[in-house]
């Protein structure tokens, strides 16, 4: 291994490692998207809103709650 063609080789990149690389990455962010929608469904808040008083009073003489 002392030739220098041999030192000087180059080593280039072939179709299937890139293939491979782009599934690495594509399984990644799959992975990656499920834990953040895993996460929003945690913290999904329900908003509630509790009627004024005016509308209260209103609600009740008509005979609803």
């Amino acid at each position: 291994m002392s030739h220098s063609d041999v030192q000087a080789h180059v080593r280039h990149v072939t179709v299937k490692e890139v293939e491979e690389h782009k599934e690495k990455l594509e399984e990644a962010q799959a992975r990656e998207m499920g834990k953040l929608q895993e996460e929003r469904r945690e913290r999904q808040v329900m908003l509630l809103r509790k009627p004024g008083p005016v509308t209260a009073a209103f609600f009740s003489c008509i005979g609803k709650e």
